[in-house]
């Protein structure tokens, strides 16, 4: 679950979308999730949860939370005391950090014939300690009640989660999301991290006897590679490069909304769970996940998300058409400024690139500002445009102020310099409007009409994803929409120009 910064437009997103309702004297805000595992058999998933967190207290950590059954949501945790603003309500202490991962567990001393065994592998980056963190998982399993972490295993669904769990649709899934790339690299890394466990398992088996033992029944090596690599990826945090898994924190529901979840921070050796504003006692605790798009949140974790303001990330080969636009060129003369930090699209992608219901373009603002200013004639222009606030939203009013107030003698030069900026605004957005109709194609149209086929099915499944691929396609659409009222728009504005 990573830990994301907000842009300004994010920000926007979160607060348009934080209204929320009253139920059983709690205040839930959109942006819950309901785990469906939890939610079958409240009375017993609430005593489960009850004593792993007994487990978790016992290893030195500190949880001011107790497991309960709420409407809508099931299971999750709840303040056991009133908390204020920068509190801290969960403290993981440096003991195994207080979960289960790379570095942690009984599963250690095997570490060294895990090694030997699968020394020709990646085991560098997120892929390579998520691999570890699901060995370190299948051992603790097979400890049974020997292991410290027998109820917080107890409590975990038997069945994969979320797309490694979907059995024979996974396939018809994969198809048919293929044709929106970010997507499709979570479904392949998915499938390679569990191919990549059961191959250490077969090499494993052959040099160690005790390695059969991390099977269930008539579980296959598949089976538990997938039901392992599913669990960590679903529930693990990654901490100083390592994924790692904290019982108490599993607990806890999904909201993006971060006046609502709880703050991570790390101290020292510890890992602290912070409130954000006060907190009542009784109230829902909440995890933010990221600030993902229900794709994402189904194929990762297993649910959606009403009103979720969060699309996917544009795809590389937008932004790499909208390089060849000078996006960086002017970088300098924008840093720090929101909705124009040129420089943010390559330091900080994962978050400046998201789509979201908060964008009047559907599309990241930044981008198209990057691509408007980079078509500027010169660097003199640039800083004037930037002067007159060109990529504002109050384009039209500032332009004619800006008119105004110049000398006559000077209105041709003026006139002929605000034609060149409409021009160049002008390629841009006939640009974007051919390419937004070329992902939205491509979203479509990818698996030969695979992606219709599950518009056609009527199962929980198949409904919640067309609902999230509509609402992906959405965004491209507006993206059309909104660049032709901004081509009607500048026609306009050049008109405008003649009566001035």
């Amino acid at each position: 679950m990573a830990k994301t910064t907000a842009t300004p437009a994010k920000k926007a997103a979160q607060a348009r979308y934080a209204g929320g309702f009253r139920l059983g004297g709690m205040v839930l805000l959109a942006g819950f999730c309901v785990w469906k595992h939890q939610a079958n058999r409240p009375s017993q998933a609430v005593s489960e949860a009850t004593a792993m967190l007994a487990e978790v207290i016992s290893a030195g950590n500190s949880v001011h939370g107790v497991s309960a059954s709420f409407p809508v949501t099931g299971r999750g945790l709840a303040a056991n005391k009133n908390f204020k603003k920068g509190e801290v309500v969960l403290r993981m202490k440096s003991a195994a950090l207080g979960g289960l991962g790379p570095d942690a567990g009984a599963w250690l001393p095997w570490r060294e014939n895990i090694r030997a065994a699968v020394a020709g592998l990646e085991l560098n980056g997120t892929k390579g300690t998520k691999l570890w963190a699901a060995c370190a998982l299948l051992v603790e399993r097979a400890l049974g009640a020997d292991s410290r972490f027998f109820n917080f295993i107890k409590m975990l669904p038997t069945e994969p989660a979320a797309y490694l769990g979907w059995g024979s649709d996974s396939l018809v899934v994969a198809e048919a999301l293929g044709g929106i790339p970010t997507i499709n690299e979570k479904l392949k890394s998915l499938r390679e991290q569990a191919e990549h466990l059961r191959s250490w398992l077969v090499a494993l088996r052959a040099m160690d006897a005790r390695w059969v033992n991390l099977r269930i029944g008539k579980e296959s090596d598949e089976d538990a590679a997938r039901w392992a690599i599913s669990h960590v990826d679903s529930r693990a945090h990654m901490l100083d490069g390592s994924a790692t898994l904290f019982p108490a924190m599993t607990l806890m529901n999904h909201n993006f909304h971060p006046d609502v979840h709880l703050q991570w921070e790390e101290k020292g050796d510890d890992v602290l769970m912070v409130a954000p504003q006060k907190i009542k006692e009784g109230e829902q605790l909440f995890l933010s996940y990221g600030t993902f798009s229900n794709l994402r949140l189904l194929v990762q974790y297993g649910f959606a998300v009403d009103s979720n303001p969060f699309g996917e990330l544009i795809s590389n080969a937008f932004l790499t058409k909208a390089a060849d636009f000078e996006i960086f060129l002017y970088k300098d003369l924008v840093r720090g400024k929101p909705d124009l930090d040129c420089g943010a699209i390559a330091k900080d992608a994962s978050v400046v690139l998201q789509k979201t219901l908060g964008e009047a373009a559907g599309v990241p603002e930044l981008v198209l500002n990057c691509m408007r200013l980079g078509q500027m004639p010169n660097r003199t222009e640039a800083k004037q445009a930037l002067d007159m606030k060109w990529f504002g939203a109050n384009i039209y009013q500032d332009l004619v102020r800006w008119l105004s107030k110049s000398e006559a003698g000077n209105h041709t030069e003026a006139h002929e310099q605000i034609r060149r900026w409409l021009a160049s605004d002008r390629r841009v957005y006939q640009t974007v409007i051919g390419w937004c109709g070329d992902e939205a194609k491509a979203s479509w149209e990818h698996g030969g009409g695979a992606l219709a086929k599950i518009f056609d099915l009527k199962t929980p499944l198949a409904v919640s994803i067309s609902n999230a691929v509509s609402q992906e396609l959405d965004f491209w659409k507006k993206c059309k929409d909104e660049m032709h009222r901004r081509l009607d728009l500048n026609a306009k504005l050049g008109a405008s120009i003649q009566l001035l």
